[in-house]
C-alpha cells in the first residue's frame, strides 16, 4: 500500500517495515530507510538486512519486481501468498490444539472410571471379607 501510495522508498520501507508490528523487522526501519536514502534498490536495502529477516523466494519475487516496475503488484501477490500460509498454519495448529483437548478430556475420563471401579472393587472386597467372617460385619469393621 505504501508502495501506490507515492511515497520515497525511504519512507515506504520505513513505514511498511514499522508496520509489521514485529520488533525484528521494526528495529531494521531506520537502517532499512538510510540506505534507502543512498540510492539503493529495494531488493538491495532487502537483501542488507539479512536472510533471517527475507527468504530467498520473497527477494526473487521483489527483484522481479522492481525489474518489471510491477513491484506493488508483486508484493500484493506477496501478501496473499503469506496469508494463506498462515492460515493454513492456524489451521494446523487449531487442529493440534483440538487433538490435545480431546486428549486431556478423555485421560480424565478414564482416571474417572478408574477410580469409581477402584471404590467399586473396594466395598466388594469388603462385603466378600464380611461375607467370610460375619462378626466384622457386625464390628462395622
Amino acid at each position: 500500500m505504501t508502495i501506490e501510495a507515492g511515497l520515497k522508498a525511504d519512507r515506504v520501507l520505513k513505514s511498511s517495515l514499522r508496520a509489521t508490528a514485529n520488533k525484528a523487522y521494526q528495529a531494521e526501519a531506520e537502517s532499512a530507510s538510510k540506505l534507502a536514502r543512498k540510492g539503493n534498490e529495494i531488493v538491495e536495502v532487502l537483501a542488507k538486512l539479512g536472510e533471517r529477516l527475507f527468504p530467498d523466494d520473497f527477494m526473487q519475487s521483489v527483484a522481479v519486481g522492481e525489474e518489471s516496475g510491477r513491484l506493488a503488484e508483486v508484493m500484493e501477490k506477496q501478501a496473499k501468498i503469506y496469508g494463506e500460509a498462515a492460515i493454513r498454519g492456524m489451521n494446523i495448529l487449531a487442529r493440534i490444539a483440538t487433538g490435545l483437548v480431546y486428549l486431556i478430556i478423555a485421560m480424565m475420563v478414564i482416571y474417572c472410571i478408574v477410580q469409581v471401579f477402584g471404590m467399586y472393587t473396594g466395598q466388594v472386597n469388603q462385603a466378600l471379607d464380611w461375607a467370610d467372617d460375619p462378626n466384622k460385619f457386625l464390628q462395622g469393621r
